[in-house]
């Protein structure tokens, strides 16, 4: 079978993804884009990419790709990916998505009329744990779910947004801890327990003096009846990994530092669930979505997933702006955040 030809836009966390291409034997790395010319150059020579462009255009110009990963600041995950469609090609975006719903809509429409696969790069879904969880929850083992809560401290210290200042401001990243790190906790909890319903939420800046949040906390009820507590902060030291809990009517599910673990409603131990081994979860997202490609399946997280994460990131920015509860779905054009003052220095 002929490689699939791919791309890299931005040499972020695309650096890695180019990385992954070159050494994937599915794959032929193409070319690399990145506004800093020499890192692009650096980058081609290092990997054995066959060319290099500052602009991304060229690349698409170039027409000699299948495949491109888009690895970019934020707000340029939207026109890169619409451009990259409309020239035929299949897209592996970087999380978000996008910054606002209206760019969300595009990207769908897009996709459906382009007929290309869009894969959006929550690759913690990957993960045995959370693959796990989505198998419990979805085969109803812990009966009618009804209360979540989920915990993401992801210390940042002042130095990781010094060094690159579009994380800092609402025109570029779109937010702060609830569209960089927390997106991914949110998607997986949307994949998990379904669609939102109404969101009750406060951002605020604990430590980091910017634009936009360092600390997201929001009561989400979704559609099922289920309700989530959840708070995100990259102001505050913590565990390494996340701390989720789901009790359902039957039993509750837990993961953390110590793996997963569930106890029926009326038992008086905790059982420790199996969990397949871990593995480079990004390696096997870039084989998902060259399945996709290959055998014309469906992405296995598609636009409409990616919107969904947005669209309760969104919501609990605007539910803070306005200080009151917000009902989904939010509209196109609805105004969720206004000037934020800058944390004093400490």
């Amino acid at each position: 079978m002929d490689k699939l030809r791919v791309g890299i836009i931005g040499l972020g966390r695309g650096r890695d993804h180019a990385r992954r291409v070159a050494e994937s034997p599915r794959c032929e790395l193409v070319g690399i884009a990145d506004i800093v010319e020499e890192a692009a150059q650096k980058a081609a020579e290092e990997l054995k990419a066959q060319a290099y462009y500052k602009d991304y255009r060229q690349l698409l110009k170039a027409g000699n790709l299948d495949a491109v990963v888009i690895s970019t600041p934020n707000h340029l995950h939207a026109p890169m990916s619409i451009d990259c469609m409309k020239a035929g090609l299949h897209i592996l975006v970087e999380k978000p998505m996008c910054n606002t719903m209206g760019e969300a809509d595009e990207i769908v429409r897009t996709a459906k009329r382009t007929k290309r696969k869009l894969l959006i790069g929550y690759n913690y879904r990957w993960r045995p744990a959370y693959q796990k969880t989505k198998e419990i929850l979805s085969g109803g083992q812990l009966g009618k779910l009804r209360y979540a809560n989920c915990t993401v401290k992801t210390w940042r210290a002042k130095t990781y947004y010094e060094r690159a200042a579009w994380r800092t401001m609402w025109a570029t990243q779109g937010g702060g801890v609830l569209m960089n790190q927390a997106t991914h906790h949110l998607d997986s909890l949307s994949w998990w327990m379904g669609e939102a319903k109404t969101v009750i939420g406060f951002c605020e800046n604990l430590y980091h003096d910017m634009e936009v949040e360092d600390t997201g906390s929001a009561f989400i009820k979704f559609k099922s009846g289920a309700t989530l507590n959840f708070m995100a902060s990259t102001a505050i030291e913590g565990s390494l990994a996340p701390a989720y809990e789901f009790n359902g009517t039957d039993a509750t599910l837990s993961f953390g530092m110590g793996g997963l673990v569930m106890k029926a409603k009326d038992a008086k131990e905790w059982t420790k669930v199996e969990l397949a081994e871990d593995g480079d979860t990004s390696s096997i997202q870039l084989n998902a979505f060259l399945d996709c490609i290959v055998n014309d399946i469906p992405s296995p997280v598609p636009p409409e997933d990616g919107r969904r994460a947005l669209e309760i990131s969104l919501a609990i920015y605007r539910s803070s702006y306005l200080g009151r509860p917000v009902n989904l779905p939010l509209r196109k054009g609805q105004r969720v955040h206004g000037p934020r003052k800058a944390a004093k220095k400490k």
